[in-house]
């Protein structure tokens, strides 16, 4: 086996219970904002219709909840 497909032997934690797995990073120069963007070219059409009405809704929830304490008197 090459050094890279090694995986390190797992360690034991301080209690002395079970070892802990230790993961290997899958593509180090990946960025989260890159893993979500691929992310969601894997989802379906009609799964991202369903997250788009879902955050527009949440949008339109948290910005009505905002206009009703903005325009409440204060006493």
């Amino acid at each position: 086996m090459t050094a890279a497909l090694q995986m390190p032997s797992p360690k034991k934690t301080k209690k002395g219970g079970s070892p802990l797995p230790v993961l290997p990073d899958l593509n180090p120069t990946l960025s989260p904002a890159d893993a979500i963007a691929e992310a969601w070219k894997k989802e379906s059409q009609e799964n991202q219709e369903k997250w788009r009405r879902e955050d527009a809704k949440a949008r339109y929830d948290y910005e009505a909840r905002r206009r009703w304490k903005k325009d409440r008197p204060k006493m």
